[in-house]
């Protein structure tokens, strides 16, 4: 099949996320944690304008047009959300489509809160995100 997919209407839409959702309800009755993991949009990295507010002791310069030039590289945000104590674990890294920096955030995760948090966990259940380099739609219309 070649073209564009609609992801809407399919018979068996909601039968999925049902089966989710009732996985989801066994693991918060666990002593196993329940997270989900994403990483977010590309950020340029240098000293370039941002909308937004900063807290500091002194005004940063920064330029205040962003040009190729100016981006020193790029950082990418990725998160682990802990479904069960409602808490986010975000690291930053300067790619999304590797799986060794997901498995390493995922690592760090785990090594400095998750083992604490969940110390009978005898398994980890993640939900993941589909998109980017590893969706389903891209890896379907090969």
């Amino acid at each position: 099949m070649q073209g564009k997919i609609r992801c809407g209407d399919f018979a068996d839409r909601d039968k999925q996320f049902e089966i989710l959702n009732k996985k989801v309800e066994e693991y918060k009755n666990s002593p196993n944690p329940v997270i989900s993991m994403d990483t977010k949009k590309k950020e340029p990295l240098g000293q370039l304008f941002r909308n937004g507010k900063i807290y500091c002791n002194k005004a940063i310069q920064v330029y205040d047009h962003t040009n190729d030039d100016l981006i020193k590289g790029q950082i990418v945000p990725h998160g682990i959300y802990d479904m069960k104590k409602n808490e986010a674990y975000i690291n930053i890294g300067t790619t999304n489509e590797t799986a060794e920096f997901l498995c390493d955030s995922l690592q760090n995760w785990w090594e400095t809160t998750g083992k604490y948090d969940y110390p009978l966990a005898a398994e980890i259940f993640i939900l993941c995100d589909a998109g980017g380099a590893n969706s389903w739609r891209i890896m379907f219309l090969k």
